[in-house]
């Protein structure tokens, strides 16, 4: 091979090589391109949720600033979270007022749960985790997690439940609620997912504060408001039953009277004498005695202290006393005695189907029940003395 052949063998290697580089160049600058494009294409997506993100959040604050009433300010941050989150269903479970169990106030996105049973108690299901640790906790696959051991495995299976993570609902220190979002498809949770609930949840809890505050400060007025038109219906010219009726009238603008009895103490005969019935449907009735050792009003002259119960004929049988003739089917009841001058001169007792008596209810019939008292008392003082007149002249 001459030296001609080989200058030209030696320059298509060079073309080759340079051919080479530039597709590798070429090639580069594609992968460039893509990435610059991808990076770009996910700086817009990113934008375009926190920008989302704040436009929902702004109007969740808006709506919580403008309304009081929590049931319709957690379906807009459930479906603010199912939103942003792009999750298939959402729920939110608040603590009952009548024990720990959570109870799911709103549900969308299921079928055939009856979302209106659904309580998160015990167990080892999310809720669990979640109370137990402080912090949200998601699964990837609900109903075969081992780390699970809820009550609606089955449920979850019927809904074809996937992806599912519960994120906390704070009011101070204490966890009030939780936050469910669920996917029926594989797609699982991330960390923004997570960061996006929790900021809903402070949302929810601030909803949750700012309704308990104001129901705090509107009850505090009503009974203030009750107080004051009691103290002026036992300073004025009503008789007896005028002035329980008014009692009546009065405790029923803040707690729940539509079972009451209220019993005078006969105490050199030992026994309560019905002096206002209000029975529900039943209306109003009047007359009879009760014995000692009928019902928790007895055992309230006893201890000259008031009684609350969320299960009446157990309480009943725990003090040793038969339970009223009156109301006794009735699970809530608050009994408060009427003291006056250190005597017991009377019992107030209040039945509920519904809710439990609170401390507060205690407390203004507590307050009610003293103002009575005296009334009572001097009522009682009046007919003795001139019961003593009558038997002189």
């Amino acid at each position: 091979m001459d030296v001609f052949d080989r200058l030209a063998e030696h320059s298509a290697r060079l073309r080759e090589r340079v051919e080479a580089v530039e597709r590798l160049a070429a090639e580069s600058r594609r992968a460039e391109q893509a990435q610059r494009e991808q990076e770009e294409r996910l700086h817009r997506e990113e934008t375009e949720r926190r920008r989302r993100e704040a436009e929902v959040l702004a109007q969740i604050t808006r709506e919580i600033n403008a309304s009081l009433d929590v049931d319709k300010v957690l379906p807009r941050v459930a479906d603010g979270a199912r939103d942003l989150c792009g999750s298939d269903l959402v729920g939110i479970a608040l603590r009952s007022t009548e024990s720990d169990a959570m109870v799911f106030r709103y549900w969308a996105g299921v079928r055939g749960i009856n979302t209106g049973a659904l309580k998160v108690a015990g167990g080892r299901g999310l809720a669990a985790h979640v109370l137990e640790t402080g912090r949200p906790f998601r699964t990837d696959d609900y109903a075969r997690d081992p780390r699970v051991r809820g009550a609606y495995v089955e449920q979850a299976r019927t809904e074809t439940i996937g992806a599912l993570m519960a994120v906390p609902i704070r009011v101070g220190d204490r966890i009030e609620g939780l936050i469910y979002v669920g996917n029926t498809s594989a797609r699982a949770f991330g960390d923004d997912d997570e960061r996006i609930v929790l900021r809903l949840a402070d949302h929810a809890g601030m909803a949750i504060q700012n309704a308990r505050q104001y129901r705090a400060n509107q009850r505090r007025v009503d009974e203030l408001a009750v107080l004051y038109e009691v103290s002026r219906a036992v300073t004025g010219k009503l008789d007896v039953d005028e002035l329980l009726a008014a009692l009546h009238r009065q405790l029923g603008r803040v707690v729940d009277v539509g079972h009451t009895l209220i019993l005078l103490y006969d105490e050199p005969r030992g026994e309560l004498e019905v002096a206002f019935a209000f029975l529900g449907h039943a209306g109003q009735a009047r007359g009879g005695r009760i014995p000692l050792g009928i019902g928790l009003s007895s055992v309230a002259v006893r201890r000259q202290g008031p009684i609350r119960s969320s299960n009446y004929r157990e309480t009943c049988r725990d003090e040793g006393v038969e339970p009223s003739p009156f109301v006794s089917d009735l699970p809530h009841a608050v009994v408060v005695p009427m003291i006056a001058a250190d005597r017991v001169v009377g019992v107030m007792t209040l039945w509920s189907a519904d809710r439990p008596y609170t401390p507060a209810d205690e407390q203004l019939l507590m307050n009610v029940g003293g103002l009575a008292a005296l009334a009572l008392h001097t009522a009682q003082e009046i007919r003795s003395l001139r019961a003593r007149l009558s038997e002189r002249g």
